[in-house]
């Protein structure tokens, strides 16, 4: 009986691992992560669906940068990651995945940043929430982002007060 049992169980054990197969080579063709040697950079790389930003240090050589590239597995990219190339325009740099059936081509673009030092306050965002009403955000940028000062004008707008924005005095709200 026993000598029935191993038999069976090697038997279908034989049967099991014949059928498992090798795995499919990779479809995906993604930058995962990005680095840049030396320490040039502002903060990490940027990365979105097809499309790399590399913030720099005002003091960076944008004309010489060797960006290195983590990859899905088994993923390559032309030009080879780590290529010296000058960043002064954006960059293209194409993924191909494990399968070699599939391709992702990046923008790789280098912008110097940085947190703004002096503010001026001249450069006012217009936000619409009413026929012929307006309110507004100042803002500054560094270069990537937007920074949006804080104010009371969007608290204001939910108050119901009309007011346009040039007035000193509030028009007060009719009610019906």
């Amino acid at each position: 009986m026993r000598l029935k049992n191993l038999a069976a169980c090697l038997f279908l054990g034989m049967i099991a691992t014949s059928c498992i197969k090798d795995e499919a080579p990779n479809a995906e063709a993604d930058i995962e992560t990005c680095t840049v040697p030396g320490n040039i950079l502002n903060r990490e790389p940027i990365i979105g669906n097809n499309k790399v930003i590399l913030p720099l240090k005002r003091n960076a050589n944008i004309t010489k940068i060797a960006p290195e590239f983590t990859l899905t597995a088994g993923a390559t990219i032309t030009p080879a990651s780590g290529t010296e190339r000058d960043f002064t325009t954006p960059q293209k740099y194409t993924v191909t995945s494990e399968d070699r059936l599939w391709t992702k081509e990046y923008e790789v673009t280098a912008q110097y940043s940085g947190i703004p030092t002096s503010y001026h306050f001249e450069e006012a965002v217009p936000y619409y929430y009413k026929e012929n009403l307006t309110y507004y955000n100042f803002t500054e940028t560094d270069g990537i982002n937007r920074l949006n000062w804080a104010n009371a004008n969007e608290g204001f707008n939910y108050t119901g007060v009309e007011a346009a924005p040039q007035t000193t005095t509030p028009v007060p709200h009719q009610m019906e």
